[in-house]
């Protein structure tokens, strides 16, 4: 309330510099124009042309549009009523009918004779000092013949962005047994290309998104009947935003070098309505080529460059290599146009041609983060290590630990500091999920910890995804090549939970928008392909729900999915060349796994009686025997506990009452649970080591009822002849008897066991304390060493900066 409404101002910006070398005063000054528009209030009535019979109520809403719902306490509404011939509404004893001043109005059925009525209401916001009004309008038809109540509801209001799926949902009577949706105005066809639901036929009728055109007015008509009741219909009218107008986008320089050139990109001409103004510019570039990070269809993923800007300026280092320069133009209310140039520009390679210079750029690298991290201009920070990753991922030459040391050591840590503390937003996770794209082609090889850290992030941003939806149309499968790319080396066992949670996530984030039993949303990538899709219990019982591609594995669903809870989401995901090795087994296919979800995206435990049956491709043929097995998330390994039936027209046939990601195994080398049968005793060493796991691994039938291995012991052949010497400790064991009857002897066997038991209690309590302090757990960890050395490392760069600085002073 500073500003005068319906004024013109003048701001101009001073700047002076005074060059300590020289003395001279250098001067700058920039202007610029503001026009401030008078506050105008927007109102709108939910809902569109309502048809009704005589014994219908009419229940009218009005509200103020989404963007100015922060004023909605100090808004007024008035209505008015009038006959389509322009008369004032009388009611059936002809008196004139009178509304209450709120936001909705309620009609008791009979009260208006049939007829066309127009409903107006005017709101009026007043604060004390500024008053501002807007009026909306909505028709309504009574018919004479009984009919069934029919409405038509929408997700949203106002404009619609049509990024976005458009959700109609038809309120009817339960005595409506038929209903079909059309379209009464616009250039529309609805069938599978345009709907993501599965029928015309619905309550429920979601349009697709990118296919309404932009600016364009539609009309959706729903159609019921009722048995002894006359036909019913509703109408309502879509306006869909028009995106912001095309700009020309530039940039200068068209060449330069990647860490030492700044491109400035400027997008002239845009504008758009009024009222979706202002506009914001999110700067991107996609490259010509892209080795290593490459989406389906050989698409280049966008590289972002900036997180949201005001103004249609902007400045950036790039990556090395070849791009066409791109700009997203927002408006208010969120929908985007895309502007991409044809004008290539090149960032040329400054990538040194040896490991040592190599370590040094990377050192150069990091203090330039820091000085941009130091300013508060963390889009300067994420290009930098943007940058990195892909200078490191096409070296021509090894890289060198040293390098990678830096990346990890000082320039992640970096843009994990500026993610925890920036709000997330659609665009920033698209910000997000391009660097991990960029990261995950790095050269990693048995770096498994880094790349558990990478995976840990990848969660993390599918976490926010999952909350805020993927902007892009790349998006989504962006980071499911990320996450592919990193799973494609080796993985430490107990990182495989995090993968599974982060494919979960990213399922959720594509259905957060769909409604319950629209189409499917597929993703491939090189390892891992995944369809998820929201749909009713009632729906998936009795059917197969299967991985995308052909040759694919599936999951039959039994008739007991209809004890789950009303709508779940699922994905269904299948893993290719993907080792998850718990160290133990050996997988003879691929990983197959089955989540459902509910609309919060938490796991839904399968609890039904009957068996899943799970199908995966053959694709190792072995004569040896074959166990099924899951993933034990909490133990990190693979366990027998389902059931292999067999082979099938080139599938593994499996049945299993609980749902986890599953494979089959060579027989004899599962985990726990059963199925597994006995290890390879290869040594004295590995008997011994597994000799207190006998009556698990070779059945109780095979020792006595002291626990003393009988004469029929099958396998005595398998256990080395070195076991049997007296001078093991093993022969004792397999010697020794308790069927003594000394009491005397069990006695001293109970005081020394609880004694020992005792003693190890003590121990395990003294051991937790002590690594309960934080300096004794970090020391013992390693932790300590490590971050000193990192202390170490950057305080020896910041003296060779301090003496490079001092030297320079000095010349």
């Amino acid at each position: 309330n500073t500003l005068e409404p319906s004024s013109m101002y003048s701001l101009r910006l001073d700047v002076s510099y005074l060059d300590p070398d020289s003395g001279e005063q250098l001067e700058a000054h920039e202007i610029v124009m503001i026009e401030v528009k008078p506050f105008q209030l927007h109102v709108e009535v939910i809902g569109g042309i309502q048809i009704l019979s005589l014994l219908n109520d009419i229940e009218i809403t009005a509200q103020v549009t989404e963007s100015q719902q922060n004023i909605a306490g100090n808004v007024g509404y008035r209505w008015a009523c009038r006959k389509q011939s322009g008369y004032l509404c009388q009611k059936t004893n002809n008196e004139f009918l009178t509304l209450e001043d709120s936001s909705t109005i309620l009609i008791p059925e009979g009260s208006l004779p049939p007829g066309d009525y127009v409903f107006t209401v005017i709101g009026t916001y007043d604060d004390g000092t500024i008053i501002s009004k807007d009026s909306d309008s909505v028709s309504v038809r009574i018919l004479r013949r009984d009919q069934p109540k029919v409405k038509i509801l929408r997700s949203d209001n106002g404009k619609h962005d049509g990024r976005y799926p458009l959700i109609l949902t038809a309120e009817i009577d339960n005595s409506v047994t038929s209903l079909s949706w059309s379209v009464s105005a616009g250039n529309l066809n609805l069938d599978s290309t345009t709907i993501l639901s599965t029928s015309t036929t619905g309550t429920e009728l979601v349009i697709a998104p990118n296919i309404l055109i932009d600016g364009a007015t539609y009309r959706f008509k729903v159609d019921v009947s009722a048995p002894g009741l006359s036909d019913n219909s509703a109408e309502i009218e879509v306006i869909i935003n028009e995106l912001p107008s095309a700009a020309i986008l530039t940039v200068e320089p068209t060449f330069g070098f990647s860490i030492d050139t700044k491109f400035t990109f400027v997008a002239k001409g845009a504008s758009d309505d009024i009222l979706d103004m202002p506009l914001k510019y999110v700067f991107a570039v996609q490259p010509t080529e892209c080795p290593g990070t490459e989406l389906p269809g050989n698409r280049c993923p966008i590289i972002p460059l900036s997180n949201q800007a005001d103004y249609p300026r902007y400045s950036a280092l790039l990556p090395p290599g070849d791009y066409y320069p791109v700009v997203d133009i927002f408006d208010r209310l969120g929908s985007y146009r895309r502007v991409v140039s044809t004008q290539i520009i090149t960032a040329y390679d400054s990538c040194p041609p040896t490991a040592h210079l190599m370590i040094d750029y990377m050192d150069r690298v990091a203090v330039i983060a820091r000085a941009y991290n130091c300013l508060g201009d963390s889009d300067a920070v994420r290009q930098l290590v943007n940058l990195v990753s892909v200078t490191l991922s096409c070296s021509s030459f090894d890289v060198p630990q040293e390098a990678l040391q830096i990346y990890f050591d000082e320039l992640d840590p970096l843009l994990i500091s500026i993610d925890e503390n920036t709000q997330s937003t659609e665009i920033y996770v698209d910000n997000r999920v391009k660097s991990l794209l960029l990261s995950s082609a790095l050269p990693l090889s048995d770096r498994v910890s880094d790349i558990g850290a990478l995976l840990e992030n990848s969660n993390i941003i599918a976490q926010q995804a999952l909350q805020r939806g993927f902007l892009r149309d790349d998006s989504a499968q962006s980071l499911l090549s990320g996450i592919s790319n990193l799973i494609s080396g080796p993985l430490n066992a107990n990182d495989i939970d995090i993968i599974l949670n982060a494919i979960q996530n990213v399922s959720g984030g594509l259905v957060r928008d769909r409604t319950c039993n629209t189409i499917s949303d597929d993703l491939e990538s090189t390892h891992i392909r995944m369809r998820s899709r929201k749909q009713s219990s009632s729906e998936l019982a009795g059917t197969s729900i299967t991985t995308p591609g052909s040759n694919s594995a599936s999951f039959t669903i039994p008739s007991g999915a209809n004890s789950l809870p009303g709508c779940v989401n699922y994905a269904a995901v299948e893993y290719d060349d993907v080792s998850f090795d718990d160290g133990v087994s050996t997988v003879l296919s691929s990983k197959a796994d089955l989540t459902f979800s509910d609309e919060n995206n938490v796991p839904i435990d399968w609890s039904g009686s009957e068996a899943i049956i799970i199908r995966i491709p053959i694709t190792n043929s072995s004569e040896d025997t074959k166990d099924c097995a899951s993933w034990n998330t909490e133990l990190a390994k693979w366990e027998t506990d389902c059931t292999y039936v067999g082979e099938e027209d080139g599938f593994h046939l499996m049945s299993t009452t609980h749902l986890t990601n599953f494979a089959v195994l060579l027989g004899g080398t599962g985990g726990g649970g059963g199925g597994g049968g006995p290890p390879s005793i290869s040594s004295f060493g590995s008997f011994a080591s597994d000799f207190t796991g006998a009556t698990e691994l070779f059945g109780p039938t095979n020792l006595d009822q002291y626990g003393n291995l009988v004469s029929s012991f099958t396998a005595l052949d398998d256990i080395p002849t070195e076991a049997f010497d007296t001078s093991n400790e093993v022969y004792d064991i397999l010697q020794y008897s308790y069927s003594s009857s000394n009491a005397l002897e069990w006695t001293i066997d109970k005081i020394l066991t609880l004694a020992f038991t005792g003693g190890a209690l003590i121990c395990i309590v003294l051991a937790i304390m002590v690594l309960s302090i934080a300096p004794v757990r970090d020391r013992l960890s390693g932790k300590a060493g490590r971050t000193q050395k990192i202390r170490d490392r950057k305080e020896e760069r910041r003296k060779k900066e301090l003496e490079t600085a001092y030297q320079s002073s000095s010349a």
